[in-house]
């Protein structure tokens, strides 16, 4: 089954073995500022969960605790085995591939806790070697063509592209480094 961006990024998201609610939902999409990645507002995410119950990959299902205002209790949404298998295999389509946008690693980063540790390593490893392949071809045709008369944009072009991908492959390493460590640090 295919998944949409914004179906993979609430699946990502809504994987918590205690469930998770949909204002919850919207408020992290909030807090997380990734509506500044992804075209999702908070309007569609109970859109998009809805679908996501219609196809079989969450369910619903009343929170026990009593709500501290008066009303109904929330309603939480919890992935199903399905919704678990499918997430996983998206990641590894993603993973895969070889090429990303940055949305599309965005995606794979939210939902990267749906596979082993050790099947997730060597998944980005994969697609850092890829990542490498690419650099250097870049690199070999710039020295190939004459620099001389690309002028400033076709420079600007190639030193773009090896500079963003340059990036990627840096922050790769770290990524790969930090997995199965318990070390986070906040790099601004």
């Amino acid at each position: 089954m295919k998944l949409t961006a914004k179906e993979f990024l609430i699946l990502g998201m809504s994987s918590s073995p205690d469930g998770i609610s949909g204002k919850t939902l919207a408020k992290q999409i909030e807090q997380r500022n990734v509506k500044a990645w992804t075209e999702i507002g908070i309007s569609s995410v109970y859109y998009v969960l809805d679908r996501l119950q219609e196809k079989g990959l969450l369910e619903t299902f009343q929170h026990s605790e009593q709500p501290q205002r008066p009303g109904a209790p929330e309603k939480k949404l919890i992935l199903k085995d399905t919704g678990r298998m499918i997430l996983a295999e998206t990641v590894r389509e993603y993973l895969n591939r070889d090429s990303l946008k940055f949305r599309e690693i965005n995606l794979v980063l939210v939902a990267a806790h749906s596979l082993p540790e050790e099947e997730l390593k060597d998944l980005f490893q994969q697609y850092r070697e890829r990542l490498s392949e690419r650099i250097s071809f870049i690199k070999s045709k710039y020295e190939q063509d004459s620099v001389e008369g690309m002028g400033l944009q076709g420079w600007a072009v190639f030193q773009h592209s090896l500079h963003v991908l340059n990036a990627e492959l840096a922050f790769l390493d770290e990524f790969i480094r930090r997995l199965g460590s318990e070390e986070i640090e906040l790099i601004v």
